[in-house]
């Protein structure tokens, strides 16, 4: 791993990178969620002093899509994709992602990286390997756990990459605000605050009890060496193991080397390193995990690449002027309803000298009528009679009015018609019908939620490889229909060459994803 000095100025370079982009996106969700937030900049002057209503016909439209997308019950389908993979062990892996995903904050991470992609743009949940008993860490006893990150265009940065999934960065930092004495009674230490040169947000935090730290990850390519005895297979470079997973010394490699006939084969493996920090130290030393690539999923609203540099963004960058236009009109509506809304009549002093009190108290007093004093002339003639003219209430114009249906057809366009959702037990049929929908405005949005899901269990499989199934376990699985059984794995038995070894759910080779619809994390009998 880097130095602490190193990582430092490449988060600042990430920072400088994406920084313009993810404001934007943090600006948007604050303005459809935050009470208050669509009034500011350039409309707090204009409107300084007149009403400022928030019809928020964002929040609810993207709620709907948000509904729409959650009845979907999108995840992932693990398929064998090797001839050394089999169908079963696909089902034994499908069982276990199932069981992670429901005991960990599998739902909750993926319902708030869709919330925050939807609004602004950008969203995104982890994986994280954790010990089965904190009490007494035991590197051959962890799982798997999904986790969400909360807004992640505040505190998620990636190192330069060219696909948008991430899969090939080799930096990732996921910034923390946390509290400065639990961090002192953690690790026993005075930390300073991380901080960085581009004014990304308020990094003073306005207190001295908050810090702001980092979890840092980071891609190492190791050179590997095998020495292959026939069948039977050694790895060094990553600690000495057998193809079986047991631990071998180096004098029994050496033996093995000088008295057997052998192949030897270096290839570059990637293993993802972890570390906590701060603005002066290693909070965690590099830890390594069990992840082959940054296991931080990133996930879109709209995603486009130009000239090679990424733009993205949510339903509210579209939305915002319109909807502020909307606004507008229903302030100027409200200063049309604040002011009175009768005729008043206008007249000299002279003529309601003597009766300014009766006037004073008609309406509380109901009066049938009220006197006015006629305007004279000189030589006392009647020169003018009643009211001299009419106050009357302001009107609303017609280009006001037409604007207002303008602004409201508009929004009802933008928010779309067509349905994006079917039950997770619908016949195949269905399914095509919902496919071949008239209305896909939003399709991209369901897209890049499904690539996000993708990505985050080809991360899951290469680490439950290593977890799960380098040696022999019991673990806990959850079926299609359910029910919750134990299954260990490495058993032995009989291979398809009828080698004997423990070949029997072992999930070796290599596995695909599709995101399917219902079933894959939600058991039948949910589903129903």
């Amino acid at each position: 791993m880097k130095s602490l000095e190193q990582i430092k100025i490449d988060m600042n370079y990430a920072l400088s990178g994406s920084y313009d982009r993810n404001i934007l996106c943090l600006e948007d969700y604050e303005f459809a969620v935050v009470e208050g937030a669509m009034w500011r900049g350039n409309y707090a002057k204009q409107f300084k002093n007149k009403p400022k209503p928030e019809i928020n016909k964002i929040f609810g439209s993207i709620n709907r899509l948000l509904g729409q997308k959650e009845r979907l019950e999108m995840n992932a389908k693990i398929i064998s994709n090797s001839d050394d993979a089999t169908d079963e062990d696909a089902d034994l892996l499908q069982s276990r992602w199932r069981n992670d995903f429901q005991t960990s904050d599998g739902v909750e991470a993926l319902n708030n990286s869709d919330k925050e992609a939807f609004f602004s743009g950008f969203g995104a949940f982890k994986l994280v390997a954790k010990y089965e008993d904190e009490e007494n860490p035991d590197p051959d006893n962890q799982y798997l756990s999904i986790e969400p990150i909360y807004s992640a265009a505040a505190s998620v940065l990636f190192s330069p990459s060219l696909r948008k999934d991430k899969s090939d960065a080799k930096q990732c930092w996921q910034i923390v605000r946390t509290s400065r004495d639990e961090i002192e009674k953690e690790y026993g230490v005075m930390p300073t605050s991380l901080n960085s040169q581009v004014d990304y947000f308020d990094w003073n935090t306005d207190t001295t009890k908050d810090i702001f730290i980092a979890h840092y990850y980071e891609v190492v390519t190791k050179t590997i060496t095998e020495y292959r005895f026939g069948d039977y297979v050694i790895t060094t470079g990553d600690g000495i193991k057998d193809s079986y997973g047991n631990k071998i010394s180096r004098e029994d490699l050496k033996e093995l080397r000088d008295n057997n006939e052998h192949k030897t084969i270096r290839r570059k493996t990637k293993r993802v390193e972890y570390a906590l920090i701060s603005g002066d130290e290693f909070l965690i030393k590099s830890q390594k995990m069990p992840f082959k690539r940054i296991p931080v999923m990133p996930q879109y609203g709209y995603h486009s690449v130009i000239n090679g540099i990424e733009y993205y963004c949510g339903e509210v960058r579209k939305r915002r002027d319109p909807q502020m236009f909307t606004n507008t009109f229903y302030s100027s509506m409200m200063e049309i309803m604040a002011a009175p809304q009768i005729s008043k009549p206008e007249y000299t002093p002279e003529q309601i000298a003597k009766h300014a009190g009766q006037r004073a108290r008609a309406d509380i007093d109901n009066a049938a009528f009220v006197m006015s004093d006629p305007i004279r002339n000189e030589d006392g003639s009647i020169a003018h009679l009643g009211p001299i003219s009419q106050t009357k209430p302001p009107e609303l114009g017609s280009g006001l009015a037409a604007a207002g249906q303008l602004l409201d057809s508009t929004l009802t366009d933008m928010a779309g018609t067509g349905q994006s959702t079917l039950p997770s037990n619908v016949a195949a049929d269905a399914v095509r019908q919902i496919n071949e929908r008239q209305d896909d405005t939003f399709q991209p949005l369901m897209q890049n939620s499904m690539q996000a899901i993708k990505a985050c269990c080809e991360v899951w499989i290469d680490a439950a490889q290593l977890l799960y199934f380098s040696n022999a376990k019991s673990i806990r699985v959850i079926a299609s229909d359910g029910s919750h059984s134990q299954v260990t794995t490495l058993e032995y038995g009989m291979d398809s060459n009828e080698n004997y070894g423990p070949f029997k759910n072992a999930a070796k080779g290599k596995y695909t994803v599709q995101v399917k619809a219902g079933e894959s994390y939600k058991a039948k009998k949910e589903a129903e």
